[in-house]
């Protein structure tokens, strides 16, 4: 669920809406997804999915994807940088339960 959204004025931006659809690989978003789990799961979620680059920064490789999902883990949260668009730079910040386990994310362009 999107909770908060930040967007730059410009001739051309990009239009997510509740229920919008990126692949996990390569967005900010995906990547705290993936973090959540476990790391056998991620790793056979990475395994079934289309990992085609969006650019040229896109990471596609299972092994460097699980370790910017270590590296997510680690710092409890995700930045990346021109993966899912040329110019495009997002963050994802897990909201956990007080359990500590994962309950929501919010995701800010």
């Amino acid at each position: 669920m999107y909770l908060a959204r930040a967007a730059q004025r410009r001739v051309m931006s990009i239009g997510l809406m509740p229920g919008s659809r990126l692949p996990c690989h390569c967005t900010s978003m995906g990547r705290v997804l993936l973090a959540a789990l476990p790391e056998a799961e991620a790793r056979a979620l990475l395994d079934r999915s289309d990992l085609t680059p969006r650019t040229v920064h896109s990471l596609t490789d299972p092994a460097a994807i699980m370790e910017a999902i270590a590296e997510v883990r680690a710092q409890g949260h995700c930045v990346i940088d021109q993966e899912i668009e040329l110019g495009l730079r997002s963050i994802a910040v897990p909201v956990m339960n007080v359990r500590g386990r994962y309950c929501q994310v919010v995701y800010g362009i």
